[in-house]
This record gives C-alpha cells, sequence and structure tokens, in this order.
C-alpha cells in the first residue's frame, strides 16, 4: 500500500497537524511519530506502520 498522495502535514506549536484532503480528517501528532510516519515511508514500510500505530495507518495510507 502507498501513503495517501492526499496527505499533508504543518508543524505548528511543537506538534504536527497531519490532514488527510480526501477524507478531511485531523490528525495531532507528536514529532516522534511523525519521525515514525516519515520512517516507514522511507523503507516502503507502510504495514510495519499498520502494526506500530494502527490508528495513523487507517487515517492516513
Amino acid at each position: 500500500m502507498k501513503f495517501s498522495k492526499y496527505n499533508t502535514s504543518v508543524y505548528h506549536e511543537d506538534k504536527f497537524v497531519f490532514f488527510n484532503a480526501y477524507t478531511e480528517n485531523f490528525l495531532l501528532l507528536e514529532p516522534f511519530l511523525m519521525d515514525l510516519i516519515n520512517a516507514s515511508i522511507a523503507e516502503d514500510n507502510l504495514k510495519g506502520l499498520a502494526e506500530i500505530h494502527p490508528p495513523i495507518y487507517i487515517l492516513h495510507c
């Protein structure tokens, strides 16, 4: 599965605001979770992300 092309994130007040334009869902993320997302994309391992943090996987993939 590919990371959704509808995703975007903005750093705001020590957190990341993650938005999916297709579903119109927002998610407020701690920086370490954003690092986890970026690592899963770089390693092409989104299924691994599903095992570690299912809500992020469901909302943004």
